[in-house]
């Protein structure tokens, strides 16, 4: 849609533009700031790496109030909201993963509201990690084969405040799959505290590890045999400890758990290293919406 301004002259283009289609600004860059002729259409936002999109004041850009605007992103990387000098934007939510999208409202001279896009479902989203090494990325899911460690980077972020990941891999060898928050492409290597459970057809046990392991628990596996499961990861981009919970299975057992990073930082991945051998498998990584 044209942002008219004095003397301006309406089409008859400019109204079936109005009424029929938005007009879309597109930003392939990781920064952009909005201009006058985004009020009453889109701008879409592509990009692997993080994006920031701010909302300028209005000396900057004069806005009407109830200016309306529309964001979507369109790539991998997270696209951040923020408020230009003097701007008091409001919204619980001002991130966008990928395929998401929102609304932004002008209601007073430099106030704004942003108000995402809510899809249907499970309360799941799909994060696509911005990069991964000793694996391959396909549409949002990590392969691994034969890999002595999977790194999963910049799919945590301030977008969700919890987050799953769903797994299936085979371990070559019978050992522990360890698992090390990582920030900037970094494991964390101190601080971890871990429990875990194991039912089997013949008996149940339970094994912990100490306060300053180098490592967590993602799963135990058995030689050769496909293990699956969910992990849940409260608050890993939050500045407080992180723990996550641990249900998997394989032929003839069950297992459940714990893992707890006391140290509070913010991380944007992780990483999954077997003890010994090597696993072969896929993963994908979840947002788990708050509403």
């Amino acid at each position: 849609m044209v942002a008219f301004t004095a003397g301006a002259v309406l089409t008859a283009a400019n109204l079936n533009t109005a009424f029929n289609a938005l007009t879309f600004r597109a930003v392939t860059g990781t920064s952009d700031t909005l201009v006058l002729a985004d009020n009453g259409g889109a701008v879409s936002y592509s990009n692997a790496s993080a994006i920031t999109a701010t909302v300028p004041p209005f000396s900057a850009v004069a806005y009407a109030n109830g200016t309306v605007i529309q964001l979507l992103n369109l790539g991998a990387g997270v696209v951040t909201i923020t408020a230009g000098v003097g701007v008091t934007l409001n919204g619980s939510v001002v991130t966008l993963a990928q395929n998401a999208g929102g609304t932004l409202i002008k209601t007073a001279t430099n106030t704004w509201y942003f108000l995402p896009s809510v899809s249907g479902g499970s309360g799941m989203d799909l994060i696509t990690p911005t990069s991964v090494v000793g694996a391959t990325l396909s549409g949002g899911q990590v392969s691994y084969s034969a890999a002595t460690e999977v790194d999963v980077n910049g799919c945590f972020t301030s977008a969700y405040d919890n987050y799953a990941i769903v797994y299936a891999d085979t371990t070559s060898a019978t050992a522990l799959q360890t698992f090390r928050l990582r920030l900037a492409g970094t494991n964390a290597i101190t601080s971890y505290r871990y429990g875990v459970g194991v039912v089997t057809t013949t008996a149940v046990s339970f094994s912990a590890g100490s306060n300053s392991a180098t490592s967590g628990l993602f799963h135990e596996g058995s030689a050769s045999v496909r293990t699956g499961g969910m992990n849940i990861i409260t608050g890993p981009a939050i500045a407080a400890v992180t723990n996550m919970t641990m249900h998997y299975g394989a032929v003839n057992y069950l297992g459940t758990g714990f893992t707890t990073h006391e140290t509070a930082t913010a991380y944007d991945g992780f990483a999954i290293i077997p003890a010994s051998g090597t696993i072969t498998g896929t993963l994908r990584v979840y947002g788990l919406r708050n509403s």
